[in-house]
């Protein structure tokens, strides 16, 4: 799958995501980024990251010939990979502690994003979202 595939399919995705919200709620209790976020949902945020990922986009992207899969693992925000396994029919539960193991480690993106990669992974997204 490619990001383009990839953003298509996250056109198709709900926006309503009750445990990503509540845990993006805690962490933006002690992140300031969070709290002047250009977006106004996780959904908006996958978009737009991905609506220019051809090109330098906001980060100064350099290398284009990525997949989706590496478009995951490269994600650096928490709620965002958090969302994209509840929006993508992932069980409730397993999001649930996947929220949990993130929150544990509070102050840090990319261990909380480790975390819950470690219990969401690729593979069970990418089995859910091929349909949609």
């Amino acid at each position: 799958m490619t990001p383009k595939q990839l953003r298509q399919r996250i056109l198709r995705l709900p926006v309503a995501a009750p445990v990503t919200e509540a845990f993006e709620a805690r962490l933006a209790e002690t992140t300031t980024s969070l709290q002047r976020a250009w977006y106004e949902n996780q959904r908006e945020h996958w978009l737009g990251w991905l609506k220019e990922y051809d090109g330098p986009g906001f980060y100064g992207r350099a290398n284009w010939e990525v997949d989706a899969r590496s478009v995951y693992n490269r994600v650096g925000n928490p709620a965002m990979v958090l969302w994209l396994g509840e929006a993508s029919g992932v069980p409730t539960e397993v999001v649930k502690k996947a929220a949990a193991e993130a929150m544990k480690l509070r102050g840090s993106f990319p261990r909380q994003c480790g975390a819950i990669r470690s219990r969401i992974t690729w593979d069970m997204i990418e089995e859910r979202i091929k349909t949609v």
